[in-house]
């Protein structure tokens, strides 16, 4: 066999002999965020849910001006987005009434003190200036005569409970699945709070 035939037989052999192994492999790693993807590689992730004009950060708003009655509690689950409104009735002015709204790390009752347990991994608490109990007579008047705790049992939103109604001040306390921002929105009638759904 003359030199360059035998050359070209071990040029053959080794190109054979690297086809029937392979010093990368690739391996598919599942995800929890995304698809899977090979190792090196990036995951394709999966979009979080967003609600446009959500803050996580505490909010304030409304005027002392009107302390409403303060009627009903309402949650609705839709298009993706998970709220409850509080709602008011006998405004004195055509302004929302003072509110504000602000994760927590542990909710307490309203003057107690006392720690609450509620349902969920993350806290809101929401206070508004209206009126539950009228002391303005002899004899206190429940004004407020709704559930004072709420199984909600949305994705997200999970319990809701009646923390305070101390000095024309009712607080309520919101547990949810986790920590998601949040868009509060008011006006003389009503708080609606809003998240996305999981």
């Amino acid at each position: 066999m003359s030199s360059r035939r035998f050359a070209a037989l071990l040029v053959a052999l080794a190109f054979a002999a690297a086809g029937c192994r392979s010093d990368s492999p690739t391996i598919v790693v599942p995800s929890e965020t995304g698809t899977p993807s090979p190792t090196g590689g990036s995951p394709s992730p999966t979009a979080a849910p967003t609600l446009a004009g959500a803050s996580c950060e505490p909010t304030t708003g409304g005027s002392s001006s009107n302390t409403p009655h303060f009627v009903d509690v309402d949650t609705a689950r839709s298009n993706g987005v998970e709220s409850i409104t509080f709602e008011f009735a006998a405004a004195t002015s055509g302004e929302a009434p003072s509110s504000g709204v602000e994760y927590v790390d542990e909710l307490t009752g309203d003057p107690s003190g006392e720690p609450v347990e509620i349902e969920g991994e993350a806290f809101l608490q929401v206070h508004f200036g209206a009126i539950a109990t009228d002391l303005s007579g002899e004899t206190p008047v429940q004004v407020y005569a709704g559930p004072r705790d709420i199984p909600i049992g949305f994705p997200v939103l999970r319990q809701a409970k009646l923390i305070g109604d101390f000095e024309a001040v009712v607080t309520w306390g919101i547990g949810l699945s986790s920590r998601q921002c949040f868009v509060a929105e008011a006006d003389a009638d009503s708080l609606t709070i809003s998240v996305a759904s999981a």
